[in-house]
């Protein structure tokens, strides 16, 4: 291995760190609601300081379609620059913001401590994300875009949770019971910071010692997860980011959708 990937690999394992020591120091917050801001702000620096000019990244409120659908509450909400969405301000000037999925690339649910409760709670979120328009002919013909069907990328981010064998049997749990969630409706990234990352795959995989893992196949990284999930993110929403640049995202159509006020 060349020293540059060594280096590589700690400075995203050190990032990792410094996430969770910044959620150990956010614990003497007396506010619970506090506590969970102060975390979603530590994540969204991670994103800010790593995403590519192309993506903008906010604190979430929702998401909507253009049918007028809306998801819950999403905590960060990463979008292609090229995409409309709303900032509501405040007086401190932290409001959230809303986006239509026609152009979110990523979307984070983002939690203190992740058990049975909190995981269910995120992939109920997941679910209520409102579906994109066809991306049939708003893109070149020559260019193939691949895993549209999967944007927004879903990630589950928790600074503290049960072990990764829990969550795996709460995951197969759940969607054995609830099979009707769609695969492009569920979590593409479960990450434990320090802990364990688990990924869903999207098409047929092969781990480094050459284990077959099948498309759409929830797989925990062997090992603690210090530094790898941050850098997968931060290369999903590059690529993501990219793939979006060349979709042609047209949100015209609202100005016929919304009622004329005062008649």
């Amino acid at each position: 291995m060349e020293p540059f990937f060594a280096r590589l690999a700690e400075y995203f394992a050190s990032l990792e760190r410094a996430l969770v020591a910044r959620a150990k120091g956010a614990s003497i917050l007396p506010n619970p609601s506090d506590r969970g801001a102060s975390r979603e702000q530590t994540y969204l620096k991670f994103l800010e300081r790593h995403k590519p000019a192309s993506a903008t990244v906010r604190l979430g409120g929702f998401l909507f379609g253009m049918d007028g659908s809306e998801s819950r509450q999403i905590d960060l909400l990463v979008s292609s620059a090229h995409a409309l969405h709303f900032d509501v301000d405040d007086a401190e000037g932290n409001g959230k913001s809303f986006a239509c999925v026609d152009g979110a690339i990523a979307a984070v649910s983002v939690k203190s401590r992740l058990d049975k409760k909190e995981l269910l709670d995120s992939l109920g979120l997941f679910e209520s994300i409102p579906q994109k328009l066809p991306l049939d002919g708003r893109h070149s013909p020559m260019l193939k875009i691949k895993g549209y069907d999967e944007f927004p990328y879903k990630i589950v981010f928790a600074y503290d949770g049960v072990s990764a064998s829990a969550v795996m049997e709460h995951l197969e749990r759940y969607y054995a019971s609830d099979g009707s969630a769609p695969c492009q409706c569920r979590p593409n990234l479960i990450h434990v910071a320090g802990k364990y990352s688990i990924i869903r795959t999207l098409g047929d995989a092969v781990t480094r010692d050459g284990t077959a893992i099948p498309a759409n196949t929830f797989h925990l990284n062997p090992g603690p997860s210090m530094g790898w999930a941050l850098l997968h993110v931060a290369g999903v929403i590059q690529q993501n980011a990219m793939a979006a640049s060349h979709i042609s995202y047209n949100y015209r159509d609202l100005e016929n959708l919304i009622p004329i006020l005062g008649l």
